[in-house]
């Protein structure tokens, strides 16, 4: 009975461990890896919108559509990953926080 629950024990930690060996990046990435999926998705649905304008739904479109959000992609994804900084310092500018008086 004892080496029963050793090995439920033993198979458990065994479990847990593989769950948490997914490798993560460090927060002070966040802005970055929110900038790549950012533009991956925007690039992903602005790629497919112009295809379908121009390719008929086929194989082909597929294969246009990746080619396409492939360029699109390595094209705006230092824009995106250079301009948020900017972007959230603007933002902060012309908004109001929680709890600041307004002046109106």
């Amino acid at each position: 009975m004892h080496e029963q629950a050793t090995r439920a024990g033993i198979s458990r930690q065994c479990q847990w461990k593989s769950r948490n060996m997914i490798r993560r990046l460090s927060s002070r990435y966040a802005p970055v890896a929110y900038g790549i999926i950012q533009a991956a998705v925007t690039t992903g649905v602005a790629s497919a919108i112009a295809t379908s304008r121009v390719t008929a739904m086929s194989v082909a479109w597929m294969a246009d559509w990746l080619a396409t959000w492939a360029m699109a992609w390595a094209a705006m994804l230092p824009v995106v990953v250079l301009a948020a900084p900017l972007i959230k310092r603007l933002v902060q500018a012309i908004t109001i926080g929680h709890g600041a008086a307004s002046n109106a």
